[in-house]
């Protein structure tokens, strides 16, 4: 008898589980903002949008396809400032970023250690 192997769909759904579980159901982002921060994001952000939780992949998997499933590469952040640093923008208010600065909120959400 062979082993079947795993479906995308499938190793993805088990990576988005381990992740909400790491990550205790939680935005990552939210947990290291300043209280100032959490001001701004709550004034630029729709409600729906912060609860919603989403798996955002630190390196893109455009660019680092290998990546995808890889949980390290994989943190829960809400949907606003998911978006938001998908299109080259500050999480908290939007406004448009260069390249080192989303690296640095990258940095700054998954940890010296993950990044």
């Amino acid at each position: 008898m062979t082993g079947r192997r795993k479906s995308a769909d499938e190793q993805w759904k088990e990576v988005k589980d381990l992740i909400r579980k790491r990550d205790r159901n939680t935005c990552r982002l939210i947990r290291i903002i300043s209280i100032k921060e959490m001001m701004i994001l709550k004034k630029n952000a729709p409600p729906h949008m912060l609860k919603t939780l989403d798996p955002a992949h630190i390196l893109p998997v455009g660019s680092h396809p290998d990546y995808c499933y890889l949980t390290n590469n994989v943190v829960l952040l809400n949907h606003y400032s998911h978006s938001n640093l998908d299109n080259m923008k500050s999480p908290i208010d939007g406004k448009s970023i260069t390249r080192e600065e989303r690296d640095n909120w990258w940095k700054r959400i998954a940890g010296s250690a993950q990044y």
